[in-house]
């Protein structure tokens, strides 16, 4: 068991690391900072893929040998770390490959594909083992270490699920020799659809699976501190903006008292309604999240270019009232949706919430 968790902690530093590390780097693109491989983006997004190549060597050593059983649900995420880690390999001298080819590519390449689907395998990897080491835990401290390491590994997933959409409604994939920019209604559509929904079920999951008090402010706290420290704050044009990032934590503490209010019977609601109620705040502020990279795929739609982050704040608070006024209640609308086919696919396919019937019993009261 001791051994489980050292590979799954390993593996969770390894993700948030990564997702930091990618989301810095895109920034200082953008920013134009002066390229070089040793810059403070590259090494932490390769130190986190080394601590999770760590991880999956690790779990592979625990497979061969023997020293987790072969029915242990555990195991999935080990061999989604071996599959992720391997793509990663793959693609970091693919993408050196690339360049050498055909010099400068954008955000979207197939080198760049491969890796990201490396990250998010990576990312999910962690979010099932600890989702599944939480039902076999025996000692309090090692139910509280698996919940304190979920906060961070939620996070992480949440923020690399977003970057997902973004490879494909970023318009910031014209290489040297290749175009993979899509139509720009269509990376709006894209964007407006996928990342409230996205948004709304990774939380949802996240709260349904901790059964923790704060458990949305926490991860939408860290959310948040990752988005300003790495697209925010290098950019200082940018700055100005940090205040409104206040909304989306307000939000998430919204939704753990509507959820401990529904678990003490406080209100009328049960705890789904809650929680759909909860994802429809959550959808309806997926584009303050998704500042300052998401205004970009809606510059051209909405009728202003987009040619340097210091002038992207200008552009981005003369047209937010209007966005606003489609973007909120659209959002709500799919976070509420994706809420809603969550709770009917659980139910579909049988899935009895073990883990949050397995927690109360251990922490019962917790929500009263």
């Amino acid at each position: 068991m001791g051994r489980h968790i050292l590979v799954l902690s390993l593996a969770c530093v390894g993700s948030i690391l990564q997702i930091i590390g990618v989301s810095w780097d895109v920034t200082s693109h953008l920013i134009r900072t002066p390229e070089t491989f040793f810059t403070p983006s590259h090494t932490l997004l390769y130190s986190g893929v080394g601590l999770l190549l760590v991880a999956a060597i690790m779990g592979t050593k625990l497979i061969l040998t023997r020293k987790i059983d072969s029915m242990n649900p555990v195991i999935t995420s080990f061999k989604l770390l071996i599959i992720g880690s391997s793509l990663a390999i793959v693609a970091g001298p693919s993408d050196y490959a690339w360049h050498k080819a055909f010099g400068i590519d954008g955000l979207l390449s197939p080198t760049h594909f491969v890796l990201a689907t490396g990250i998010i395998i990576n990312s999910l990897a962690v979010i099932i083992g600890l989702k599944r080491m939480l039902m076999q835990v025996q000692s309090t401290f090692q139910l509280s270490m698996i919940k304190f390491l979920a906060i961070p590994a939620f996070a992480a997933w949440w923020l690399t699920m977003i970057w997902y959409v973004y490879l494909f409604v970023l318009p910031l994939s014209n290489g040297s020799h290749f175009n993979f920019n899509l139509n720009p209604v269509t990376e709006s559509i894209i964007a407006i659809t996928l990342l409230p929904i996205i948004d709304a079920v990774v939380l949802l999951i996240a709260v349904r699976t901790l059964n923790m008090k704060w458990s949305a402010t926490m991860i939408t706290l860290l959310v948040v501190l990752i988005n300003s420290f790495t697209n925010i704050i290098p950019s200082y044009h940018l700055v100005p903006f940090l205040p409104m990032y206040i909304v989306l934590v307000v939000v998430g503490f919204l939704y753990d008292c509507m959820v401990q209010k529904s678990r003490s019977r406080v209100t009328g609601l049960n705890l789904e309604k809650s929680c759909i109620i909860s994802s429809a705040f959550v959808g309806s502020v997926f584009y303050i999240l998704g500042y300052p990279l998401l205004p970009i795929t809606f510059a051209e739609p909405l009728g202003f270019s987009f040619n340097s982050m210091s002038e992207l704040h200008d552009n981005f608070m003369v047209t937010l009232p209007g966005i606003l006024l489609f973007t909120v209640p659209f959002g709500a609308l799919m976070g509420s949706i994706g809420a809603s086919v969550y709770f009917y696919a659980t139910k579909f396919l049988g899935f009895k919430d073990r883990i949050e019937k397995t927690l109360d019993t251990r922490s019962s009261g917790e929500y009263n």
